[in-house]
């Protein structure tokens, strides 16, 4: 069955238009996904950066001088244990938006 010129270029035109389709409509999907994951990897590195990174610092800091505390230097282990807590609190109320859902259940 020999094939004609005019079914080829029918086969042709369906079969490209047909591809262009499906690449436009694969292209968009990864497009969207690919801002996705930028977006929540964007978010992470500003919560470690941000938030996490220094709460953790404070909390290490208030940790080493609570674990040094004695009689003799009351005043000034208070004052770093303080200072520290308050900073950490401040650190929460001024980003909220930081913190990871796991930890605001």
């Amino acid at each position: 069955m020999p094939i004609d010129a005019a079914n080829l270029v029918v086969s042709f035109l369906v079969g490209t238009v047909g591809a262009g389709v499906a690449g436009e409509i694969i292209k968009r999907r990864f497009t969207t996904i690919l801002e996705v994951w930028r977006s929540q990897r964007g978010w992470k590195e500003r919560a470690v950066t941000e938030l996490l990174g220094p709460v953790y610092m404070q909390l290490d800091r208030t940790k080493r001088a609570f674990d040094r505390w004695d009689r003799k230097n009351l005043i000034l282990e208070a004052e770093v244990v303080r200072k520290g807590n308050l900073a950490v609190r401040d650190l929460l109320l001024e980003n909220p938006h930081l913190i990871p859902p796991d930890f605001a259940q």
